[in-house]
């Protein structure tokens, strides 16, 4: 009797192990066809919501964004308050240029949880995406409103503002995002594109200057002060900086264009 009980014991624990094992596997993504199978066989058994998440997980990492938003969508109609599968089935869509369902479902996401920073950040980048840049500016102030000391949602808000043509206001947010973080060198050389705007040729070259101090394999930093030294017919400094353009990128065709410009071998 006994050994009927512990051999009993032994299937159970056996089964327990098997099924620990299904579920880590269908979580992990460094092998996307066994994760596949994994969280198939465990929807066999029981339409998991969590096993759709990963599995659909599983198929995004795949590029199969059909079969991803499928099981994104099954995630939702069980568990209608996932907020995951809201997000990863907008970055599915984005994925397939279908930027209204991906803002679709950040509203939703949003709608979900109100004061979830990322939600309004990343439906302001599809809106972004869009062109519609005062409804990003609108999201990017919201995710602003709840972490205030947010670098990043200065720089993309910054974007916005500069893609609207309102340098004032641009550079007032790249001066706010590189006051909370000193050491964001694409603040600097966006900033220094609005002061080039404003013909304030001194700052975007000092600013140019601090984004490559920062950041020193920066291209775009000495291709833009190169474009402002010959501007100002500084040429010797504007032919270093094509020249270092080319010697980290080989391949940029404008500062070849440009040194041929000024008459010059790259």
């Amino acid at each position: 009797m006994l050994k009927m009980v512990l051999a009993c014991l032994g299937l159970m624990i056996g089964a327990i192990w098997a099924l620990a094992d299904t579920h880590q596997d269908c979580a992990q993504s460094s092998d996307l066809d066994l994760s596949i199978r994994a969280c198939s066989e465990i929807i066999g058994r029981n339409s998991s919501a969590w096993a759709y998440y990963n599995r659909g997980n599983a198929y995004y990492n795949a590029g199969d964004y059909d079969s991803a938003l499928a099981d994104y969508a099954r995630a939702i109609e069980i568990n209608p308050q996932n907020t995951m599968a809201y997000e990863k089935r907008g970055f599915t869509y984005y994925e397939k240029g279908d930027y209204d369902h991906s803002i679709a479902d950040y509203t939703k996401v949003i709608e979900i949880s109100p004061q979830y920073a990322n939600g309004y950040f990343n439906r302001g980048f599809f809106y972004s995406v869009k062109g519609d840049y005062p409804r990003a500016i609108a999201d990017y102030t919201r995710v602003i409103e709840i972490n205030p000391r947010d670098a990043t949602a200065y720089l993309v808000r910054g974007n916005a503002h500069y893609r609207m043509r309102d340098d004032d206001r641009s550079i007032a947010d790249y001066t706010r995002a590189i006051e909370i973080d000193p050491l964001q060198a694409l603040a600097y050389v966006n900033r220094g594109n609005a002061y080039n705007n404003k013909s304030d040729e001194d700052r975007a070259i000092a600013d140019y200057t601090r984004a490559i101090e920062i950041k020193p394999q920066y291209t775009n930093a000495y291709y833009n002060r190169g474009m402002v030294y010959e501007r100002k017919a500084r040429r010797e400094e504007a032919i270093a900086d094509y020249r270092r353009v080319l010697a980290i990128d080989p391949k940029r065709v404008g500062a070849r264009e440009a040194l041929k410009r000024l008459g010059v071998d790259p």
